[in-house]
């Protein structure tokens, strides 16, 4: 599930919400997994490399927006939030009643 809406409160920015059925990560854990090279689980049970939040992050702080995670729906899972700044020379297409840049 993700969605996109425009916020009143940012009127210049989009929020992005992707949102898994995975087992999800402790609230306590949430800020750490930003971090290079940093897993929840040790080297020798998960395949990734600790790499990929902590660029998300980067990437989308350079552009001016912020990332954060939520528990995901129902208790379940996770759900990845982040906001990208909108300008006016960008368009925005509403489909099915959400935005969509482009």
């Amino acid at each position: 599930m993700s969605g996109l809406k425009r916020l009143p409160s940012l009127p210049h920015a989009i929020e992005f919400t992707v949102t898994d059925d995975g087992p999800g990560i402790p609230e306590r854990f949430r800020e750490r997994v930003f971090g290079m090279f940093q897993t929840l689980k040790p080297r020798d049970e998960v395949e990734g490399s600790g790499m990929g939040l902590a660029i998300v992050k980067k990437l989308i702080e350079i552009q001016g927006g912020k990332i954060w995670l939520t528990e995901g729906q129902a208790g379940q899972g996770l759900s990845v939030h982040f906001t990208w700044p909108y300008s006016k020379r960008e368009s925005t297409n509403v489909i099915d009643g959400k935005f969509a840049a482009g």
